[in-house]
Parts: structure tokens; C-alpha cells; sequence
């Protein structure tokens, strides 16, 4: 990451590769005993270390700080897995119990995708990306793909709003013509 070579040990913590030898970065005793499970590239100089359940942290070759995230006690309480840059600067993070959560840069939440909104299961044990921007996740039960760039979101029956026939964004709003009627929901609410 970053053109580093980041080893961790689990008495010493995080460590680099450098010139042949293991050596020890300033901080990186902060890790021991610590479980980490990702590390990221978040721009030149700085890196995310992500823990099983610790959550994320900002590194920048001297001082480790928690990731300012909304998210980050998501990631804690749902146990972070695995995790990969994204094209168009956007991190994905698989966890053990609530599938997958997508953020830009700052942390902000900008995809979830778990069992309930239709992932064979919660646990993501591996993440890719194709050159189409899709999504590949490796799970429990075999692999799923999300189209990730795609206008279209799928709605889960708990809304019971029947087969959809039209669409439309007006204004702040959302509205969806259904065989049941017309329904509408905020897009700021419909995007979380």
C-alpha cells in the first residue's frame, strides 16, 4: 500500500519491509495484540488500518488516530473482514455479520448491501472490482456480484408497493408508479 510493504506481528504490531529487514514504525505498537484485517490507502501519506472489531484507523507514518466516521462503529459492531479501494475514491468493507457498506473519502455511508437487501448471506470473506465498476464479493455461499454504477436499486417486498411500472425524481422526491398506486419517498431517505 502506498509502495510499502506493511507486515503485521501480533506481540510488535504493525511493521514495514524495508531494505531486507522487518522494521518497526513509529506507533505501530499501537496494534499489538490487535487484530488487523485491511490496510488502505487513503491518499500519498496516509494509510486506513482496519481491525476486526477496533474499527478503522487514520495512520500517517507517525501517529494513529481512530477514522472519523460515521461508520466506523458500524464496522466495530458488525466485525470487519476484508476490504478494497474503489475506483472514483470510494472504500468497500466486508464484514462478518452485516455484508457489505460502501463510503467515500470522509467516511460518509454511500451503499449497503447485506442478506436483507438480497446477498445469499452477511459474511464477506473477499472483495473485487471489474473494470465496469462491478462489484465482486466472495461469502459463505459462494460469490455475488453488485452492479455498482447502475441507476437501478432493487426495493425488497417489505415495502409492499406492488410491480413497479414507472418512475420519476421531482424535486427532492422520488415517485414510483406501482399496480397498487403511487407511492414517493424522499431521495436523501431512499439513498440511506
Amino acid at each position: 500500500v502506498n509502495d510499502i510493504l506493511w507486515i503485521y506481528d501480533e506481540e510488535q504490531g504493525l511493521m514495514q519491509y524495508q531494505d531486507g529487514k522487518v522494521k518497526t514504525v513509529s506507533g505501530g505498537d499501537f496494534f499489538a495484540g490487535t487484530q488487523i484485517w485491511s490496510i488502505l490507502p487513503l491518499n500519498n501519506s496516509e494509510v486506513l488500518i482496519g481491525t476486526r472489531s477496533n474499527g478503522i484507523f487514520r495512520y500517517d507514518g507517525r501517529t494513529v488516530i481512530p477514522w472519523s466516521s460515521k461508520i466506523n462503529e458500524q464496522l466495530k459492531k458488525y466485525n470487519l473482514y476484508s476490504a478494497k479501494k474503489l475506483k472514483d475514491n470510494y472504500f468497500a468493507f466486508g464484514t462478518i455479520q452485516n455484508g457489505l457498506i460502501v463510503t467515500d473519502t470522509a467516511g460518509d455511508l454511500v451503499f449497503e448491501m447485506n442478506k436483507e437487501r438480497g446477498l445469499q448471506n452477511n459474511t464477506v470473506l473477499g472483495i473485487g472490482q471489474d473494470y465496469r465498476g462491478n462489484i465482486w464479493l466472495c461469502l459463505d455461499n459462494g460469490i455475488s456480484m453488485i452492479e455498482f454504477d447502475s441507476p437501478i436499486s432493487y426495493l425488497e417486498e417489505y415495502f409492499d408497493i406492488g410491480t413497479g411500472y414507472a418512475s420519476v425524481k421531482f424535486g427532492d422526491n422520488i415517485y414510483l408508479g406501482t399496480n397498487q398506486g403511487l407511492f414517493y419517498i424522499r431521495e436523501k431517505d431512499f439513498k440511506n
